[in-house]
């Protein structure tokens, strides 16, 4: 055996080692509770890009979203790295939460009156975790010198804060891209840290979901308020909630399940903390999608026979086309393969967005379910036919399609 292959077998035979003592953990009710926080938060975000989807408005909701998500990871990595079985470990999560409550309360006037509110409440959410983990570390924690670069954006969020215009939304970019940049930085730190990535992709697919229910409940709502459900609504209404059926679909019955299938082959490519990072960015852009989707849905089923604006439009065929693309992302970096079905069907996606302000939103939102459900169906004839050809040799893990 050559000295590069066995390097490579050490590696991944390390790092499955390392899995193993921390195997078999299981998502909290502590955990679950945290998350209801992040449901409103969801929610109030979806609501600022529904009130204001000019691209203004896009890049504001981004500014607040990427803030909560990185709230929210850092609560789960909380969870992944500490047993969450004593008052300490679960007091820290809801003081965290805490922080992510009134960061979402502040999102409707976080470029107004309750900026300093929303950069605070970052400020004391970083704060808390970083405490808990100085105070109490573990060999599995990166150590105190990344645990104090961890504390950069939080002052510099709340600075902003006291800022106006163009300056606050400056500072907070600027928050925002160290927080992005760092772990890059730090990655000799943060190779210390190894993940439970099983519970680790069960938190972020259940983070998933919690978007995907604003998307239903984006349904639900506009419908309610409407003064009849004639015709068109039912029909958009259906199309709508066949589209979301058909995002649930490609995540959890192909892409979740393969993935974990596949854990072994990426953890012989990549170290835990990698893993854990892409998992992150992956998920974030497959959050941001959904809640692009949300706010296309409603907007369509308030005025089904209306043609879509542009902004709408580009929410709701762009949204699509991010979350599938984002697989792309995913399926490359850990197995260096490409889900082509899924790659071909955002571009296809993106390729029905100059004609979908051409026609009713009934139809543009049903050409849009049309194109999810013909993927399903083609990702459910390749499993299939995988298989069958499984049933008759041996298959190997890095042959499970992701």
């Amino acid at each position: 055996m050559n000295a590069p292959s066995a390097t490579l077998r050490s590696k991944a035979d390390d790092e499955t080692a390392a899995i193993g003592k921390v195997a078999g953990k299981k998502v909290t009710p502590a955990e679950l509770f945290c998350d209801l926080v992040f449901v409103f938060a969801i929610v109030q975000v979806s609501a600022l890009l529904h009130h204001d989807h000019s691209w203004a408005g896009i890049g504001h909701a981004a500014v607040l979203f990427l803030p909560l998500f990185w709230a929210w990871s850092a609560i789960s990595i909380h969870a992944n790295l500490n047993p969450i079985e004593n008052s300490a470990d679960r007091i820290t999560m809801f003081v965290a939460a805490l922080g992510a409550l009134f960061m979402a309360v502040s999102v409707p006037e976080a470029f107004g009156d309750r900026g300093v509110i929303f950069g605070a409440a970052y400020l004391v959410q970083r704060a808390a975790l970083t405490l808990h983990e100085a105070i109490a570390p573990t060999d599995r924690h990166p150590g105190l010198f990344f645990l104090v670069f961890f504390q950069i954006s939080g002052p510099l969020m709340f600075v902003g804060g006291f800022l106006h215009g163009h300056a606050r939304l400056a500072v907070w970019v600027l928050a925002i891209a160290i927080d992005i940049v760092m772990p890059r930085l730090m990655r000799r730190h943060l190779s210390r840290m190894t993940f439970d990535l099983p519970h680790l992709l069960e938190r972020h697919g259940l983070f998933l979901l919690i978007a995907l229910g604003e998307s239903i409940l984006s349904v639900g709502a506009t419908a309610v308020t409407l003064d009849h459900l004639s015709s068109p609504v039912i029909a958009t209404m259906i199309s709508g909630f066949a589209l979301v059926c058909g995002l649930w679909w490609i995540y959890f019955v192909f892409a979740g399940a393969a993935l974990e299938e596949r854990l072994p082959v990426a953890i012989a490519r990549l170290r835990t903390d990698q893993l854990g990072r892409m998992l992150g960015f992956s998920h974030l852009w497959l959050v941001a999608g959904v809640i692009a989707v949300a706010v296309g849905l409603a907007e369509a089923i308030a005025h089904p026979e209306h043609h879509l604006d542009r902004g709408v439009a580009s929410l709701l065929f762009g949204g699509v086309a991010l979350y599938l693309a984002t697989f792309g992302y995913t399926t490359w970096r850990m197995f260096r393969r490409l889900p082509l079905a899924r790659l071909v069907s955002a571009a296809l996606v993106l390729g029905m967005l100059p004609f979908a302000t051409e026609v009713p939103a009934v139809l543009a939102l049903l050409d849009l379910a049309v194109v999810l459900m013909l993927l399903a169906i083609i990702e459910y004839a390749v499993r299939a036919y995988r298989d069958r050809q499984a049933r008759k040799r041996p298959i190997a893990p890095e042959e499970v399609p992701a």
